[in-house]
């Protein structure tokens, strides 16, 4: 059973926000801490501290084992201008598969930029006014400043392992930094060792530099500043003597009248903060002071619980430890969705699949409705119905969500009513390879009214109602019958079951029953009462411990012989069949896929696993792992989340194969265009299917009966199981109707015949005296000219006979029919003169025109523009003699 909306939202904020937290606690649980910061000031993770004004691409901090490495940092740096410090310019993590390059005003993902708050695939990243930062589930955090300092945190179990300007995390300073068996690197050496060179890239190391002679002058300085009031709490927590000869160096390296020491209190103040202590706000107007946003304020020791309208989300998201930055005043919280600043947590918007929703707006699915209140999902239970799925010929999962793999050889039972009988579906399995254990769904059989009606689906596409091919749609009183695409075929029934059949590359199953179901059915998909543990209840009422020991009891046919469980892995038997599916299933688990944008509504760790075992077990591989891979987009767009164009690259051999005039659409559904909705309107529109892929018309065009995508002008007209051409009449009941736009557009008769004006009158061709009066004849000038009339009677506003419709609403005799020339009417005997001296004379509608001789004439005028003899008019810039003629 899929999840409901507010379960699903639940896994939503579980995942972005819940396990985000987990990963902030997990983070603020480490107290090894590397960081630079001001004026190439290095913190190992081991606590030495030291310069290195690099300015080339380094590896700050990596997982240097031999084996797998599960994540590398790697920074440059900028140098500073007038006279400032110089600056993080970019900061590339690669975390196991996630690539995140982060530079001061993007975040970009596997290549794609994206907004923040980020998460997929146990990885956070969160962006506030003041820092940039980044959870993994790997066991590391980041924060940046967006300036000059960046700290990361790691878990306790790389130590020992890590290698970089951070150094090697093995709990010892200096060693094997700085010393190592025996030989001595100053910090420059250490630093030009860390440096990544690239092939296009040309980046001179720093040189040794000698020390100044003594910055001592500069000691009292910076332990006032560092042992402040302000620092009170810090002093017990972090070792003040290595800042204050940070300090020291700022200051002699500072130009006239500069600050440099502002960077290193900032980096004391977040250190203190990191090990668990409250720095107060030692800045003031004279000493580093701090700009914000407008209607914001700057604090060195803040919370920022619940500060963002993200966090209002999960209250765990708070940080145990404070921080400094800019923070909205009480009482507000900073938008991070829209980024328009502080804003009253009653504004707050609320977000689901990546889109933004606003204070009170509502989302509703079939078992749930939610609404937006201040940033949080306010969720009601709804009658939820329960699902169940036959894919890839043998995976199965229950209306209770109970998954099991079935290679069946016979026509099953997959659900049917428990006590009336009423109705049945039924399903057969058998194999469709090269050994049995490759097995196939061949075949669906609806059995309903009491069987008094058999439907049969075939893979192959046909439906057959008690025998008798049907073409579709097919519309009965207990149910009905459409196909949205050449790819499905989809059915809806009085009793609350629904069908969405799957014809290619492979036959497959999806049902859906509605609540009222509940506990009252049986079969291969379960009882559904809510509950998996009983899910494998027999014919017999048992509970059978395997997938096969029950799935054998719901055989409709008793000659079929019993089938066991396969439980070896298909893809351990052939390596290229392993290789294969692997590089094509992984997709579904790639976050830079197009299978990444569903992530946090669909697991694809299932999806993944059956793709797998399908492509390996299939002798046609692609097609098994296309089925697979649709799945997960059907289970996508059933969750409201489209796959736009995830065939571009796989599966896409049918994309191009669209008939003319139609093209290749992800969100084809029952109710999409076609001529002959148009005519039933609602009864070809069916609610509760997800979306399915397939050849459709384009925009502003319906298809017909012939399968073209016309204009809403040339759609044909659907009336009594016939089809009627655009601008076709006929009569009903007392009504003339035309087809017009898909629809019959009727008038009655009678107000026909009262709008007839004299000498003009009605004629109802139902009426036999006017069929034996109105013979066939010409019934206007027009089609007296043309020759051309119809010998069938038309009902409507006609002439007497012997009389002919002008055009202009009136009746004359044929002598006295008007003539047309350029749109405009003239009357018997009007004359138009012609090229030279020939005239035409009107007469019974037509011209009679004179043919005499006449000369021709060419002429030559303005800069190379000519009008030869018959009257043709070109241009041409010669610059030779020509014969004008000869």
């Amino acid at each position: 059973m899929g999840l409901p909306l507010a379960r699903l939202v639940a896994v939503c904020l579980a995942l972005a926000l819940a396990r985000g937290s987990e990963l902030q606690r997990e983070a603020r649980s480490r107290n090894h801490v590397c960081s630079t910061w001001g004026d190439f000031h290095y913190k190992t993770f081991d606590g030495d501290i030291y310069r290195f004004p690099g300015l080339c691409d380094y590896n700050f901090a990596s997982d240097c084992r031999d084996s797998y490495k599960e994540f590398a940092v790697h920074l440059r740096r900028s140098a500073g201008q007038d006279g400032g410090h110089p600056r993080v310019e970019s900061v590339l993590l690669t975390i196991k598969d996630d690539t995140i390059y982060l530079t001061h005003q993007l975040t970009v993902v596997n290549g794609d930029m994206v907004s923040t708050p980020h998460y997929s695939s146990g990885l956070l990243i969160e962006k506030d006014s003041a820092y940039t930062k980044v959870y993994s589930r790997a066991g590391l955090a980041l924060m940046w400043n967006r300036e000059d300092a960046l700290m990361i945190e790691l878990d306790s179990r790389f130590q020992n392992h890590t290698c970089g300007l951070c150094g090697d995390f093995n709990g010892l300073q200096i060693y094997s930094e700085f010393s190592s068996d025996g030989m001595h690197f100053s910090a420059i050496e250490f630093g030009n060792m860390q440096k990544i060179n690239k092939p296009e890239v040309v980046c001179e190391d720093p040189e040794e530099a000698p020390e100044p002679e003594s910055c001592s002058e500069h000691r009292a300085e910076c332990e006032r500043l560092l042992t402040a009031e302000a620092f009170e709490d810090c002093q017990s927590r972090v070792p003040v003597e290595l800042y204050v000869r940070a300090c020291m160096q700022d200051r002699c390296q500072c130009p006239q009248g500069g600050t440099c020491e502002c960077s290193t209190l900032a980096e004391f103040s977040r250190q203190c903060s990191h090990a668990g202590g409250r720095p107060q706000n030692w800045r003031t107007a004279s000493l580093c002071p701090k700009k914000c946003p407008e209607n914001m304020v700057y604090l060195e020791s803040s919370s920022p619980c619940v500060d963002t309208c993200s966090h209002l989300k999960d209250s765990s998201l708070c940080e145990e430890h404070y921080m400094d930055g800019c923070f909205c005043p009480e009482g507000t919280v900073y938008d991070d969705f829209t980024g328009s600043g502080c804003i009253p947590v009653s504004q707050c918007h609320c977000k689901l699949h990546g889109r933004l929703y606003v204070p009170g707006q509502e989302i509703t699915n079939d078992c749930e409705k939610c609404v937006c209140n201040a940033g949080r999902w306010v969720c009601q239970d709804l009658p939820c119905p329960g699902s169940c799925a036959l894919e890839g010929g043998s995976h199965i999962t229950t209306f209770d969500g109970k998954k099991f793999t079935f290679h069946g050889d016979c026509y099953y039972v997959l659900t049917k009513g428990d006590h009336n009988d009423s109705y049945a579906l039924l399903g057969e399995l058998a194999p469709c390879g090269s050994t049995d254990k490759q097995t196939c769904l061949k075949t669906v059989v609806l059995l309903t009214d009491h069987r008094k009606n058999v439907v049969v689906f075939r893979s192959d596409g046909r439906v057959l109602l008690n025998e008798l091919e049907v073409t579709l749609p097919h519309v009965a009183a207990s149910f009905s019958i459409f196909q949205p695409s050449s790819y499905h075929i989809v059915v809806k029934t009085v009793f609350g079951l629904q069908m969405q059949v799957q014809l290619v590359p492979v036959m497959q199953l999806f049902m859906t029953l509605n609540q009222a179901a509940q506990g009252q059915v049986q079969g291969l998909c379960g009882n559904f009462n809510g509950l998996e543990s009983d899910d494998f209840t027999t014919s017999g009422g048992l509970v059978e411990a395997t997938g096969s020991g029950f799935a054998n009891t719901w055989k409709a046919q008793s000659s079929c012989h019993d089938k066991l469980d396969w439980l070896d892995d298909p893809c351990s038997l052939n390596i290229e069949s392993a290789n294969y599916a692997e590089h094509w299933c992984s997709l579904l688990k790639k976050s830079a896929s197009p299978f990444g944008r569903c992530h946090l509504a669909v697991d694809p760790t299932e999806y993944y696993k059956r793709c797998k075992y399908d492509t390996c077990n299939c002798d046609d591989s692609e097609d098994c792992m296309c089925a697979a891979l649709s799945s997960y987009a059907r289970a996508c767009a059933a969750k409201g989340v489209m796959l736009w164009g995830w065939r571009e690259r796989v599966c896409n051999k049918d994309v191009n194969s669209c008939p003319n005039s139609q093209i290749f659409l992800y969100n084809l559904t029952t109710c999409q265009q076609t001529c002959r909705s148009l005519s039933e309107g609602d009864a070809h529109c069916l609610k509760g299917f997800a979306p399915v892929d397939g050849c459709g018309c384009p925009d502003h065009t319906f298809m017909d009966e012939k399968g073209r995508c016309v204009p809403l002008a040339k759609c044909s007209c659907y009336h009594g199981g016939l089809y009627l051409e655009a601008g076709d009449v006929i009569l009903r009941q007392g009504e003339r109707c035309i087809c017009r736009n898909g629809r019959l557009n009727c008038i009655p008769v009678q107000l026909i015949s009262q709008s007839c004006k004299p000498p003009k009158m009605f004629v109802d061709c139902n009426n036999l005296t006017a069929l034996a009066i109105r013979k066939p004849r010409p019934n206007s000038c027009q089609t007296l000219v043309a020759g051309y009339y119809h010998t069938e009677c038309v009902s409507g506003c006609v002439c007497p006979n012997g009389l002919l419709d002008d055009g202009r609403g009136g009746c004359v005799e044929a002598e006295d029919c008007p003539c047309i020339h350029n749109k405009d009417v003239h009357l018997p005997g009007s004359k138009i003169k012609l090229d030279c001296n020939n005239t035409c004379t009107c007469q019974r509608g037509r011209w009679e025109c004179t043919h005499y001789a006449c000369h021709g004439t060419c002429s030559i005028y303005g800069s190379g523009h000519y009008v030869t003899f018959d009257g043709k008019h070109y241009d041409f810039d010669g610059h030779c003699s020509y014969v004008a003629v000869q």
